[in-house]
């Protein structure tokens, strides 16, 4: 309830959604949040019921066409041109469902056991529409659900995904799931009763539905480059002197879900955040590149390291050859 009282201070007069309290009506926010309130129908929640009302209407009054939102009211249909398009039609319950997962068979991508789908508007990429078209294989009985569940779990880092968008799709999907778990397991030559959390080198299971996690430990050596992962690297001056600032810019060469950089810096530089004298930076690629300031506190020469890699691919990493800098 606090948080539908919260939603609905987002919400204008005319039934319109904005993204922040006060901000701008968007009719693409006002579709995700009517997308989303479709989970409540029914559910005892008048709130919500009067809000998606609203929010129909409004939509609906600026001509809007969105496939999400066949539960909704099919006037909000429009051709089946995505994977997430296909993902509507499917559970829209209009006798769709056999050109939809036509649809979606036919446009997945295979990475040896592993599947995925291109992502055209999921907030969420790759991950996201891979989770709802996982959700589709599971209810068709298709043989497509095992790869693609194997894709989004291989996602995971400390059991998380990336974003918001995905989480919220993956839960659903397990959600959907009508799976009694497995028990037991070998494990390490022993059969053990599964915990919340069992760990060991070598698992068999002993039944279906057990996941297993393979966590993979990678040495980086900084002198011998890797190019597993293409990026630049533009320290701006590679001479300052004492107390001169300067910008690091990192801006990889290839897409990628959530990109890192790790930055060692010489002895004769440090980063302007971080503390006195900080010289290593771990940080996210959010946008294009990713910019550090960065100030000559000693004279002398060291090379500047900088790494590269995927968060949620472990083989993804890409190092360069040092980079001397000279403080005078």
């Amino acid at each position: 309830m606090a948080g539908l009282q919260r939603l609905a201070t987002f919400q204008h007069g005319d039934g319109m959604f904005s993204i922040w309290c006060g901000g701008s009506p968007s009719r693409d926010v006002t579709a995700r949040v009517a997308h989303r309130l479709l989970g409540l129908r029914g559910l005892g929640y008048p709130a919500s019921e009067s809000m998606l009302e609203k929010a129909r209407e409004a939509l609906l009054k600026h001509n809007y066409h969105d496939n999400a939102l066949l539960p909704l009211d099919r006037s909000f249909r429009q051709e089946m041109k995505t994977a997430e398009d296909a993902v509507a039609y499917y559970f829209s319950g209009n006798g769709e469902q056999k050109a939809a997962l036509a649809k979606l068979q036919g446009s997945v991508q295979r990475e040896g056991s592993k599947a995925h789908w291109l992502p055209t508007s999921s907030w969420g990429g790759s991950l996201e529409i891979t989770a709802d078209a996982a959700r589709v294989m599971a209810d068709a009985g298709d043989e497509l659900f095992r790869p693609a569940f194997s894709y989004v779990c291989g996602k995971l880092v400390n059991g998380m995904l990336y974003s918001t968008a995905d989480t919220r799709a993956l839960v659903e999907l397990l959600a959907s799931l009508k799976f009694d778990p497995a028990s037991r397991a070998i494990i390490d030559g022993q059969e053990v009763a599964l915990g919340e959390r069992s760990m060991g080198k070598e698992v068999t299971a002993l039944s279906d539905n057990l996941i297993v996690r393979l966590d993979e430990e990678i040495e980086i050596n900084h002198l011998a480059p890797r190019a597993d992962f293409q990026f630049s690297v533009d320290p701006g001056k590679r001479q300052l002197t004492v107390g001169e600032r300067i910008q690091i810019t990192v801006t990889p060469k290839e897409e990628s879900i959530a990109p890192l950089v790790r930055l060692f810096l010489p002895g004769n530089l440090a980063l302007l955040k971080g503390g006195a004298n900080a010289q290593t930076a771990y940080l996210p690629i959010e946008q294009k590149s990713l910019t550090v300031d960065v100030v000559a506190v000693r004279p002398g020469r060291g090379k500047l390291f900088v790494s590269v890699h995927d968060m949620y691919d472990s083989e993804k990493v890409g190092t360069i050859p040092g980079i001397e800098m000279v403080v005078g």
